[in-house]
């Protein structure tokens, strides 16, 4: 069974728009991992993801580890808020207000 999980991501004032397209091998290291879908809605300096994953824990700590994101995350770091851990966009899990 999929977990929805809403994420919250801030953006720098140097994205000045987000991107439309995610990298294909990007895409895939994310399937690998367990996430089957993704989508992402964009309000000002605010990005906010809804993701399908088996298995929300291990599919972030697995993709935390990928050579593909780790790249990914490289190339985006200019243009998103830090994490703690300064690896990767300060990722605030949302928790569902209502789903139907």
């Amino acid at each position: 069974m999929t977990e929805l999980v809403g994420l919250h991501i801030r953006l720098k004032p140097a994205m000045e728009k987000p991107r439309s397209e995610v990298s294909p091998k990007l895409v895939a290291a994310q399937r690998e991992v367990g996430i089957s879908r993704r989508r992402m809605f964009c309000d000002g300096l605010e990005l906010l993801l809804e993701v399908d994953r088996e298995d929300f824990e291990r599919a972030t700590s697995a993709l935390a580890r990928h050579p593909v994101n780790r790249c990914w995350q490289r190339e985006m770091a200019p243009f998103v808020v830090a994490g703690p851990d300064h690896l990767g966009a300060a990722a605030e899990r949302l928790h569902p207000v209502y789903v139907g």
